[in-house]
């Protein structure tokens, strides 16, 4: 039995790297990191499924076991440091999205990870107040990726912004009061009007439409409008922090969103 399952890692091994290879060049020439662990591993698991008789039928790595791994991202330890909550994303692929949940889970082990939300729409960056009571995080529920917040015990969530345009990052101020904001001005009346009439013509680098800064008060009214804190002449990158005291916010901005404008503007 262990020559067999010995001879079957190795053949499922070499189909798994098979697949891999045909997934990155599908991808464009996407580099997976440690090919051979992911494939030892699997590779592991059909041989161990060889030996059971409900699964005596061996297979080959297809290309829907990629897309079956879940992933673990993005993890915030508690104010308290008794907790950690992060994301939890996998792929629908027969709907083609990425799909995340948040999760929750006792620093101490002394509790299994439990989910923290359910919905069928994406949560992610979640991001404890500063009392560890409450979570925020961006979900694209209601269509309009926007900050919503529920009690890190859970319970049902709720809107904490209505903002015309996705939100892009969010981060709390100390007094827990306030949320910073990453996000691009609501449409103008002529841009509003330009898409509507699939005026989508342009002059190349002048094309984009820079994110902002912006405060949002935390209440009971997600629809308050949100105070600038940026005009949009520079692109606001989402990793904008607040000082400890609450007073000054530190940021990083490009001239634009595209990924070579800061080199380009040296070069003019």
């Amino acid at each position: 039995v262990t020559d067999t399952v010995k001879e079957e890692n190795h053949a499922g091994a070499g189909r798994c790297r098979s697949a891999l290879s045909a997934f990155a060049a599908m991808s464009g020439g996407l580099t997976m990191k440690r090919p051979s662990f992911i494939c030892g591993a699997a590779a592991a698991f059909v041989g161990l499924a060889s030996v059971t008789p409900a699964l005596a039928q061996a297979r080959g790595f297809a290309l829907d076991d990629v897309f079956a791994f879940k992933s673990v991202r993005d993890l915030r330890v508690s104010p308290d440091a008794k907790l950690v909550v992060f994301t939890v994303r996998w792929t629908e692929l027969r709907e083609n999205r990425n799909a995340s949940d948040l999760w929750v889970a006792a620093i101490d082990g002394s509790q299994p990870p439990r989910p923290l939300t359910f919905d069928a729409a994406s949560d992610v960056s979640p991001r404890w107040s500063p009392d560890g009571r409450m979570v925020a995080f961006l979900s694209d529920r209601g269509g309009n990726r926007q900050v919503w917040g529920m009690s890190a015990s859970g319970g049902e969530a709720r809107p904490l912004t209505a903002h015309k345009e996705a939100v892009a990052a969010v981060a709390w101020a100390p007094d827990g009061g306030r949320l910073l904001i990453v996000a691009r001005a609501p449409e103008t009346d002529e841009e509003a009007r330009r898409r509507q009439e699939k005026d989508d013509g342009y002059l190349a680098g002048q094309q984009w439409r820079n994110d902002r800064l912006w405060v949002a008060e935390v209440g009971d009214d997600p629809d308050r409008s949100l105070d600038p804190l940026t005009d949009g002449r520079v692109n606001v990158q989402a990793n904008a922090a607040w000082s400890p005291d609450g007073a000054r916010i530190a940021l990083v901005a490009s001239p634009t969103p595209e990924a070579d404008s800061s080199e380009d503007r040296k070069a003019q």
